[in-house]
């Protein structure tokens, strides 16, 4: 098992999880046999049902819309918006409830609401923000979602630069440690890869770092000598024994056991204090 590590790793993995939730929220939902998966999703809700096949006639006619569910009554409505997370929601005016608008105008991910109002003579061919006359007028319609379409990229948009400035924050914020470990060795400086460390063993005063090329003393107690080693790759397994993961051999790990044997066959004690380190890494690695 190959362990994260670096901080761009890390701001990239919470970057990938949040672009996940992102299109979680904007893409999943149960598989409909009509256009393309990454369609804008929009719901209907009118108990009119000659408003909603006009409804649904202009849309199909869109390529960026798919209609994945329809009512009659607030009820059904609400559940279909809780269930299929759509962007868009058309609905009549009279059917949504004050409170649900209140709450889910706090809500970044609540669906672009289009209010169906009943309008006659001039005002049935006029549009607002926000707002669909009834009965329908095919041009106005379309005005109307081509507004809605571009709002909701919009917002989309926003969401992208929200993620990509946390992902930025977050790795600004992350601890930095550094690839090579500096040593004494004949009087001269001499760097060691980090990666290449297998175990650090506590002597005295001093730690032996454990490579693979052989072994080398720093003179730094073992505490001092953890605090640059990544903790998601370096775990205390003694008090005088820090392993690295990516060289652990998995096998050799039990919930009592008395030692581990990296992948090269070297053998570690287990302190008793730490084997709940190795509990932990036995849930994560099942």
């Amino acid at each position: 098992m190959i362990v994260r590590r670096t901080r761009v790793e890390r701001g990239r993995k919470f970057l990938e999880q949040g672009l996940e939730q992102m299109a979680t929220a904007m893409y999943a939902y149960p598989p409909i046999a009509s256009k393309c998966v990454g369609g804008i999703r929009v719901v209907l809700c009118d108990p009119n049902d000659e408003v909603r096949a006009a409804l649904r006639a202009i849309i199909e006619h869109d390529s960026l819309l798919v209609v994945v569910a329809e009512s009659g009554d607030w009820a059904t409505c609400e559940a279909d918006v809780e269930d299929l997370v759509p962007e868009l929601l058309i609905a009549r005016t009279d059917l949504i409830p004050f409170q649900w608008s209140i709450r889910t105008a706090q809500d970044a991910f609540a669906p672009l609401v289009i209010k169906l109002t009943e309008a006659y003579g001039a005002a049935a061919t006029a549009s607002h923000g926000g707002e669909m006359s009834i009965p329908i007028d095919a041009n106005t319609a379309r005005r109307s979602l081509d507004r809605a379409v571009a709002e909701i990229y919009d917002r989309k948009a926003k969401q992208l630069l929200y993620l990509v400035g946390r992902y930025v924050e977050a790795s600004n914020t992350a601890p930095v440690y550094e690839p090579t470990i500096m040593i004494e060795q004949d009087g001269q400086s001499v760097p060691v890869v980090t990666d290449a460390i297998m175990a650090v063993v506590a002597a005295r005063k001093c730690v032996v770092l454990h490579t693979s090329s052989g072994r080398s003393m720093l003179r730094e107690p073992i505490h001092q000598m953890a605090e640059k080693l990544d903790p998601a790759i370096f775990i205390r397994i003694h008090r005088s024994v820090i392993i690295n993961l990516n060289h652990l051999d998995y096998r050799s790990i039990s919930e009592k056991c008395s030692h581990i044997v990296l992948v090269n066959g070297s053998r570690y004690p287990v302190g008793r204090n730490y084997r709940q380190n190795l509990s932990t890494l036995l849930r994560r690695a099942s």
